[in-house]
């Protein structure tokens, strides 16, 4: 009831800029930004205060959104648009990464970015390279990961864990870019974002960080990385960027799921292997770019 009393004082809202050539994000608490340029992407809205590609990219987490009312007179209802993404995603056999639709880095650092080298993205925060994909777009592995050992969902005992629904429970190693966005996505949607730790505590770094899926964290430890732990060249190019290299001896936690109960990990060798939510492991933090 109350989430539709919000939304018809919304759209009785909405009506009265629909003089104003600028979109209008309508948050969930009911505070409204004025914006240009507005696009919506993988984890985050992206737009500018003016009208001018000068002015600053600016971000907000979609789970602060409530609508958004283009310029042009489309209304963006989020719950709308996680709901088609599931559909079309998550259910599809051929998934499609959706890029970032505006530069997240300069242009420059990205066209001659190669494995190994590191992106300092527009929100002040770094990775180092790790995939490329042919076509100027990769994942970087954030610089750092968790002080402490971190849980996957945050339970006392088994009988608390669930399926998280729209979340394929296989085992792929293949790369797909993006599809752990997907995943934390579902995650968040079901369970919030409370309840799963080492997701929170990728998305805490920004909007466009999350937890790697299986293929995409094989991809970091096994295929870039060689295998080496902290005597591989991702390790290494970690450690020159002052960051912290990948360990010898923790299991890293993907966003993939086995069954209610388990995940899929990366052991220190760069085997896979099945990990209870309730283990305490370790995490890395990805993007695309």
């Amino acid at each position: 009831m109350k989430i539709g009393r919000l939304l018809f004082a919304v759209v009785i809202m909405l009506s009265t800029f629909s003089v104003e050539a600028q979109d209008l994000i309508v948050k969930q608490d009911g505070e409204t930004i004025k914006a240009y340029r507005t696009d919506v992407g993988n984890t985050a809205v992206y737009y500018r205060l003016e009208d001018n590609e000068e002015s600053p990219l600016l971000t907000i987490s979609k789970s602060e959104v409530l609508i958004i009312k283009m310029q042009n007179g489309e209304k963006i209802v989020m719950d709308e648009a996680e709901s088609m993404v599931e559909k079309t995603d998550l259910e599809s056999s051929a998934y499609i990464p959706k890029y970032p639709s505006e530069p997240v880095a300069d242009p420059e650092m990205i066209a001659k970015a190669e494995i190994g080298s590191l992106i300092e993205f527009y929100d002040g925060t770094k990775g180092v390279v790790f995939y490329l994909d042919g076509n100027g777009h990769g994942l970087a592995v954030y610089l750092y990961s968790p002080k402490n050992l971190i849980l996957w969902q945050d339970v006392y005992t088994w009988r608390d864990c669930v399926d998280i629904e729209a979340v394929p429970n296989e085992r792929r190693t293949e790369i797909q870019m993006g599809l752990g966005i997907k995943y934390c996505d579902a995650a968040i949607k079901q369970l919030g974002l409370e309840e799963l730790p080492a997701i929170k505590w990728c998305r805490s770094i920004g909007p466009d960080w999350y937890l790697p899926s299986l293929g995409e964290l094989y991809q970091l430890v096994v295929v870039a990385n060689l295998s080496k732990a902290t005597r591989g060249p991702i390790s290494k190019a970690l450690i020159n960027a002052d960051g912290n290299r990948i360990a010898n001896s923790i299991f890293y936690f993907s966003s993939s799921e086995d069954d209610n109960t388990n995940v899929f990990s990366i052991s220190p060798a760069g085997g896979v292997v099945i990990s209870k939510k309730y283990d305490r492991h370790s995490c890395r933090a990805i993007r695309m770019f």
